[in-house]
């Protein structure tokens, strides 16, 4: 499968700018203003409204023009930097209204989700495989245990 290079920031803007997007990046500020200005928040609501997202549909996306149809799931480190650029162009633009935190410099810590048909690259765990590796993938399953892992590095050097 050929690499498709990501098309310019200014794509993914016009893409941002419509209505239902330019709707939840301003609700996300309005999130992210709320967040900074009440410092009684619990754990998890503190962290899910510090780092608000903003949904993108996949299908939407390969629809609009020249944004590499559904390229983004195969490659998707080159595309996910271009669409975050384009959120930080755009959030600079409607942080007029938000001056408090365009003060603070928090307009870009909004997020990139994604959501809609990922056609082949919605897995479950168990049928989740090597070959996805490096591709952008839904998986869907049913938590049945949570634990906290921790993970430790040792190294040992045994110098003559």
């Amino acid at each position: 499968m050929a690499t498709t290079a990501p098309p310019p920031v200014d794509v993914f803007t016009s893409f941002l700018q419509l209505p239902k997007y330019s709707t939840q990046i301003r609700d996300a500020l309005k999130r992210l203003q709320q967040a900074s200005s009440s410092s009684s928040l619990t754990t998890t609501s503190s962290i899910s409204s510090r780092t608000p997202r903003v949904i993108l549909r996949i299908d939407e996306l390969a629809q609009h023009p020249d944004t590499g149809n559904r390229a983004i799931l195969y490659n998707p480190t080159e595309f996910i930097p271009v669409i975050e650029d384009a959120m930080r162009k755009i959030t600079d633009t409607v942080a007029e209204d938000f001056p408090k935190l365009a003060q603070e410099g928090r307009t870009a810590k909004i997020q990139v989700g994604f959501d809609g048909p990922f056609g082949n690259n919605s897995v479950t765990p168990r049928t989740l495989q090597a070959r996805l590796l490096g591709q952008l993938i839904s998986v869907e399953g049913i938590v049945t245990r949570c634990k906290r892992i921790s993970y430790f590095v040792y190294y040992r050097c045994d110098r003559p």
